[in-house]
C-alpha cells in the first residue's frame, strides 16, 4: 500500500494549471508501472483460493480496490491535461464570432 500512497501523494501534487506534466514524471510513471504490474497478482490471489486466511484476503481486497482507484485518479488527471491541452486559450474563445460583425 505505501507505493499507492506515494502515487496518490505525487498525483495530488500535479496541477495542469502550473504546468505539471504526467506523462515526464518519472517517479509517477515508475510507480504506475511497478502498481500496474502488481495488479494482475494481487487479482490471481485473489480469485486463486489459494489464500485462505480472511484477513490477509480482506488486506488483498483494500490492496486492489487502492490500487483501482489510484490508476482512475491518475486517468483522470491525464484526461484533464489532455483536455487543457487541446482547448483553445481562453481569451481568444469570443474571437470567432467576429466574423458575422459585418453582416
Amino acid at each position: 500500500g505505501n507505493n499507492v500512497s506515494v502515487l496518490r501523494d505525487c498525483l495530488d501534487s500535479i496541477e495542469p494549471a502550473d504546468g505539471g506534466e504526467l506523462g515526464s514524471n518519472d517517479l509517477v510513471q515508475e510507480l504506475l508501472s511497478v502498481l500496474r504490474a502488481m495488479e494482475p497478482r494481487v487479482l490471481t490471489l485473489i480469485e486463486g483460493g489459494t489464500v485462505q486466511d480472511e484477513a490477509l484476503l480482506a488486506e488483498l481486497f483494500s490492496t486492489l480496490e487502492a490500487l483501482q482507484s489510484a490508476f482512475e485518479l491518475y486517468d483522470e488527471k491525464l484526461a484533464h491535461m489532455l483536455a487543457e491541452d487541446e482547448a483553445p486559450p481562453r481569451d481568444m474563445g469570443d474571437m470567432g464570432d467576429m466574423g458575422d460583425m459585418g453582416d
